[in-house]
C-alpha cells in the first residue's frame, strides 16, 4: 500500500521529529517508485503519488524551516 502523506496543513499537528519521519518515509518511497517503472509503464495512479510525494517533502521542509526560525527568534529575544 502507498503511502499518504498527511495534508500540509496538517503538519502543525506533528512533532519536527514526527515530521521529519515522515518526510523520510515519503523520501524512500518517492527513490523507489520511479525505480520500478518506466516512463512506457508509469500509470497516471503513480505519476501522482510521485508527485504528491514531491509536494509533501517541500511542505515538510517549509514547515522545519518556520520552526527554525521561530525557535531562533525566540532564542535571540534574551528573556532572562
Amino acid at each position: 500500500m502507498p503511502f499518504t502523506p498527511p495534508k500540509p496543513e496538517d503538519l502543525k499537528g506533528y512533532s519536527a521529529a514526527g515530521i521529519t519521519d515522515l518526510r523520510t518515509h515519503a523520501e524512500t518511497e518517492l527513490t523507489a517508485l520511479p525505480a520500478s517503472v518506466t516512463p512506457d509503464t508509469v500509470t497516471d495512479e503513480q505519476l501522482d503519488q510521485m508527485e504528491g510525494l514531491k509536494s509533501f517533502i517541500a511542505a515538510a521542509d517549509a514547515e522545519v524551516e518556520e520552526r527554525n526560525k521561530r525557535a531562533e527568534r525566540f532564542s535571540n529575544t534574551d528573556i532572562p
